[in-house]
């Protein structure tokens, strides 16, 4: 399981350019509703680095868990979509978080000179969370909890990989989709 805060409240962003941001407490608990009661008109994902090519997970199907805690925005879904390098990139501490949205509501607070303004979000309809490098909030974590079914996925699919070349039990090469397939299978079975 992936889990962490991908949005951090009353916090401040990195400088955005020209203006500092933060978000508010309840920021996002109209959007979470909102995908709660429509799932499929309102769904949220999480992505790979804001890239809808890499999907890891959505809350149409109830595997991406979003809530708002005194911490900012939770989250949870499994990691079984995830490579081995960005599960490793996330174990490392190399990723942190960042949301992709749309404002609804904000306020602005003109930064005087030589300061920069500052956006506080009120209300933002939440479109999707993502694993990053550079994240503008660099408050948010991240970070891959020990599951027992991965677990005896992966214990599983070395089992069945190793009858593949007995000779080479310690390294045995397997296309991705083939791997993915496998374990696709093994999940079905718990």
């Amino acid at each position: 399981t992936i889990t962490g805060h991908a949005a951090v409240c009353n916090r401040d962003s990195e400088d955005l350019g020209w203006f500092i941001e933060q978000v508010a407490p309840g920021a996002f608990t109209r959007s979470i509703k909102a995908a709660k009661d429509h799932p499929v008109d309102d769904m949220i994902h999480a992505f790979w680095n804001h890239d809808s090519g890499q999907v890891l997970s959505s809350t149409r199907n109830g595997k991406l868990t979003l809530e708002e805690d005194a911490t900012g925005l939770r989250f949870a879904f499994p990691s079984s979509r995830l490579t081995p390098a960005q599960l490793e990139a996330v174990t490392d501490g190399d990723m942190r978080m960042s949301f992709g949205f749309m404002t609804k509501k904000d306020e602005w607070t003109h930064g005087g000179p030589g300061q920069p303004d500052r956006r506080k979000l009120l209300d933002v309809d939440l479109l999707e969370i993502s694993p990053v490098s550079k994240p503008a909030y660099p408050q948010t974590t991240v970070m891959a909890r020990e599951n027992p079914d991965a677990a005896y996925a992966v214990r599983s699919h070395e089992v069945w990989a190793a009858t593949l070349a007995p000779e080479k039990k310690t390294e045995v090469a397997v296309p991705l989709q083939v791997y993915q397939d496998r374990l696709t299978a093994i999940r079905a079975t718990l």
